[in-house]
């Protein structure tokens, strides 16, 4: 089964079970042993975890070799490549998904420019006069727009050293990544130390987010962003260091153990050698490690339905749901949104969202209620006053993903603005419901408040705008509910409320996938 992660990297370890290879794309949270047939929950993903590229020349021959050619193709005469010694350097790498809405005018398509036409005056009143060529401003028309992008960047980890890698690009999602094992933690001369801060790389994602990220159409008067499943990891980066002589002197080539290539050319190598060697520079770091979890019901023992991106795991057999915490398997309590026209047929999709109680703050005032919630988006329906000033604010966020992740505000947005009087349920004794996995956990959903906010916001409410620009958004009190869809066409449609998606929107697979 291929699953549409974010990105392409790919984990290597051993199987705790048979210790046979077992490869995974990073976004996976199960996995399945080819070798022994077992089906593991990957845990601890909390933190920051460390990960290893393995080089691809790893002999000592074959870096002096490459490094006694790049000598003479350089021009130096008598060149010879002495000690070699392989050390691996640290980058911080960001990962997350930035979302940012719009408020402002858009450049119109000129009808007149497109087919190449051209208005031209007469200057004075003879019939000889001059003619000028007048060009009119582009129109506008006002509006707003929701961008979001993938973020993948690494910074180096290192400091005080110039090493001629200020990143390493795409390679992390072209190689295979190790977990840091206690092996390499005997080799522990052979890594830079950790230098950048965790705070430094948290500065920079922020910085980052911001880069390529506009669409040339839209003068934007208002902003609002927010990074999504931003999380932290350390690569340790391979590199050779190759003590070289030639007539014209001595020099130290580092090259890349990877793809086989000098990256930098430096007069001496004492500092780094002084700091694979040194104690002074390593600081103390708690680092996160992976452990795995046999992927079976702890309450019933029955095998979870394999859905490789899900965080969230129903138990079809007894209806009782867990997900990971500190490395261990954690009971979640839910609850079931039955239909109030009718009972859910057979093959209903239930869908599990995140319902939490929401406060916006900004230039000091407070919104509770959702009769304040309407004065910044008034719906298309008469409210009564009185009785919306007694429900509390509550933001839905869908705990899936789906292949857009727009999808994920779209549809949020859409129960948020409806918000459907509930009355709270459970699945029937006996029942083995169909659940999608739930993919999208309560932090993500937290972060994506001020998005759901930005898509209730009219785009001519400038009022608004400048209000929910200095908006703190708090989601709290989250709670799992599952609302019953049906099958309608191309589309699951929610039972009670209407609001439905394409039925191949999913990031994984409904139904068990063959292995």
């Amino acid at each position: 089964m291929e699953i549409p992660a974010e990105s392409k990297v790919h984990i290597l370890i051993h199987c705790p079970q048979c210790r046979g290879d077992i490869e995974f794309l990073e976004e996976a949270q199960v996995i399945h042993c080819r070798f022994c047939g077992t089906d593991l929950l990957v845990a601890g993903r909390k933190g920051v975890l460390r990960y290893v590229i393995s080089p691809l020349v790893s002999e000592e021959k074959k870096a002096r070799l490459l490094a006694q050619e790049h000598l003479l193709k350089s021009g130096k005469r008598s060149p010879r490549a002495g000690e070699a010694t392989l050390f691996y350097a640290p980058f911080w790498r960001m990962q997350g998904t930035v979302f940012r809405w719009v408020f402002g005018s858009k450049l119109m398509k000129d009808p007149m420019r497109r087919l190449g036409i051209s208005i031209s005056i007469r200057v004075g009143s003879e019939p000889g006069g001059e003619e000028a060529t007048v060009s009119t401003p582009p129109p506008k028309e006002r509006g707003k727009v929701l961008l979001s992008r993938v973020l993948d960047h690494t910074i180096p980890g290192y400091g005080g050293l110039e090493l001629g890698l200020s990143t390493i690009g795409i390679r992390a999602q072209a190689l295979r990544l190790q977990t840091f094992s206690r092996e390499h933690l005997e080799m522990r001369e052979s890594f830079l130390p950790l230098e950048v801060s965790l705070e430094k790389a948290q500065a920079d994602a922020k910085w980052f987010s911001n880069l390529f990220f506009e669409d040339k159409d839209w003068i934007p008067e208002v902003t609002l962003q927010r990074i999504v499943g931003l999380r932290f990891s350390v690569i340790y980066f391979p590199l050779w260091y190759v003590n070289c002589t030639h007539e014209g002197g001595r020099e130290i080539l580092l090259l890349d153990a990877v793809a086989q290539s000098p990256v930098q050319t430096i007069p001496d190598g004492e500092p780094i050698l002084n700091r694979l060697r040194g104690n002074d520079t390593r600081k103390s770091f708690q680092f996160s490690e992976l452990r795995f979890l046999p992927f079976r019901c702890p309450n019933c023992g029955w095998a979870f339905p394999f859905r490789p991106l899900s965080i969230l795991h129903f138990c079809p057999t007894c209806r009782h749901l867990f997900g990971e915490k500190e490395g261990e398997w954690a009971e979640l309590a839910y609850s079931v949104i039955p239909s109030e026209k009718a009972p859910p047929p057979k093959n209903a999709l239930w869908v599990p969202f995140w319902r939490c109680r929401t406060r916006l703050e900004s230039s000091g005032e407070r919104m509770e209620t959702m009769a304040d919630l309407y004065r910044l988006a008034p719906p298309p329906r008469v409210v009564d006053r009185n009785r919306e000033s007694r429900r509390p604010i509550y933001f839905y966020i869908p705990a899936v993903k789906f292949r857009n992740p727009q999808a994920i505000q779209n549809l949020g947005s859409r129960l948020t603005f409806v918000q459907p009087d509930l009355n709270l349920g459970s699945f029937e004794d006996g029942s083995h419901p169909l659940t999608a996995g739930g993919s999208l956990g309560v932090e993500d959903a937290q972060d994506l408040g001020l998005m759901i906010l930005g898509a209730l916001i009219p785009w001519a409410n400038r009022k608004a705008h400048a209000w929910v620009q200095k908006c703190r958004v708090e989601l709290q009190d989250p709670q799992i509910l599952y609302f019953p869809f049906s099958r309608v066409d191309l589309f699951w449609k929610e039972l009670t409320t209407g609001i439905s998606f394409q039925h191949n929107a999913f990031s994984e697979d409904l139904a068990e996938p063959q292995r």
